[in-house]
């Protein structure tokens, strides 16, 4: 799950967007026989805030689905990494009220997550990645 909180509304908050990566389950039938296994589309689903500022968040709401290409899982996995890096520049210790919050989390509780806050508004990676997926 790869998962946004902007800060358009200051110390009132923003909204909450998150993409979930997956394998639909056709797919992982197909895996359990199949030695050619990275080679399976992955599925990427975007949902939005139902809620505007000031409000807190209510639900999510699903906005687009779409299996992805090669390529798109590459983009993915570069905006991991440059995630990963800026969380590395601050040592991860930036914490605030003020802008915005990315996260990358895997399925499982204890295998992956990588958390940024950016307070200066510098990094567009998740909008760039939206963007390329959803066209939007």
């Amino acid at each position: 799950m790869l998962a946004a909180d902007y800060s358009e509304c200051g110390e009132f908050g923003g909204h909450h967007e998150i993409i979930k990566v997956y394998m639909q389950e056709q797919e992982r039938v197909q895996l359990r026989n199949s030695p050619d296994w990275e080679s399976l589309p992955l599925t990427a689903a975007w949902f939005v805030d139902s809620t505007q500022c000031p409000q807190p968040r209510v639900k999510l709401v699903f906005k687009k689905q779409r299996l992805l290409q090669m390529e798109e899982e590459t983009s993915i996995k570069q905006y991991i990494q440059a995630l990963l890096l800026e969380n590395l520049k601050d040592n991860g210790m930036t914490m605030s009220n003020a802008g915005n919050h990315y996260q990358v989390k895997k399925a499982r509780r204890d295998d992956l997550q990588v958390t940024y806050w950016d307070v200066h508004d510098s990094f567009s990676g998740f909008e760039v990645l939206r963007k390329r997926l959803f066209g939007r």
